[in-house]
This record gives C-alpha cells, sequence and structure tokens, in this order.
C-alpha cells in the first residue's frame, strides 16, 4: 500500500516539475543576479585577502636511555614545565628582536611600531603545540612549532630558525 509503482513516483515528478518550472523561470533573473552578486564578492573577498603561509617543526623529546641503576635522574619537572619554560625564554623579547632582525621581518611596521609591539606580533604568528600521547598524564613526548607569514620562503627559514633555538 505504502510502496508506490514506478509510473506513479514518474507522475509525481512530473507533476513537481511541471509546477517548479514556470516559477523558475519567471525569476530567472533574480536567480541569474544573485548567482552572479554572490560569485562576483566571493572572487573579489579571495583576491584582496593577504596569503598566509604556515611552517611547521616537529621536535622530539626523548628521555635518557640510561638504565636507573646505573644513573639517578635528578630531574624533578615534567616535559610539560620545561616545555613552558622554554618557550617562555625562547619567545622572550630578545631572542624574538633577534630573529626579526636576522630575517628583515616586518619592514613597514619597523618605522612605526616599537620593539614590543614588532614581539607581539610576532609571538602572535608563532604556535608552540605540545603533543600529547595521553593528555590527562601532562607529559609530552613531542611538540610542534608553527610560524605563519605572508611569504613562504620567509615562513619555513623562521620555523626553522626557531626549532634551532628550541
Amino acid at each position: 500500500q505504502g510502496v508506490k509503482s514506478m509510473p506513479e513516483r514518474n507522475d509525481d515528478l512530473n507533476a513537481m516539475i511541471n509546477k517548479v518550472w514556470p516559477v523558475l523561470v519567471r525569476r530567472r533573473w533574480w536567480i541569474f543576479c544573485t548567482f552572479a552578486a554572490v560569485s562576483l564578492i566571493t572572487t573579489i573577498v579571495a583576491l584582496t585577502m593577504p596569503s598566509k603561509y604556515r611552517s611547521e617543526a616537529t621536535i622530539l623529546v626523548q628521555t635518557p636511555q640510561a638504565p636507573n641503576s646505573l644513573v639517578i635522574s635528578n630531574s624533578t619537572s615534567n616535559a610539560m614545565d620545561d616545555l613552558d619554560a622554554i618557550t617562555n625564554q625562547i619567545l622572550s623579547r630578545t631572542h624574538l628582536m633577534a630573529v626579526i632582525d636576522e630575517f628583515h621581518l616586518y619592514p613597514e611596521l619597523r618605522n612605526n611600531m616599537g620593539a614590543n609591539d614588532l614581539t607581539t606580533l610576532m609571538r602572535n604568528n608563532i604556535e608552540v603545540t605540545p603533543m600529547a600521547k595521553n593528555p590527562e598524564r601532562r607529559s609530552a613526548n613531542a611538540f610542534m612549532i608553527a610560524f605563519t607569514a605572508t611569504e613562504p620562503e620567509v615562513a619555513q627559514r623562521v620555523a626553522d630558525r626557531l626549532n634551532y633555538l628550541f
């Protein structure tokens, strides 16, 4: 009873098309103009947005492989605390200004911004993310460092330098 045969389905579909088609034909200019306007706006926005390139490096942290019977560990901090300390040191104003000067970053902003503003801008372009196997343990075996720039070569070179500093 609830299952329609194939000819009945085709009749329903044909009836629906016969009802919708005149509306589409009558409103064709509205449909075309809306589609053209949305396409034009999307193209303009895509072409005017600045390109952003992101370079990433993954750093593996390995614990010493010496047996506990031979070497007694004197480290009481976990990997996350160590990563935080290293990150704060690397992202300090002194280190970042050295990287900014080495790679001539933000040339158009150097005359208008102070060193603190430039380093804040660079910190916003840097991302350090721990890659923990077990987030509940708060121990990371690797972390990822990324830098975003407007030129791909600059992003790669700065990410490589930051990787070297870590």
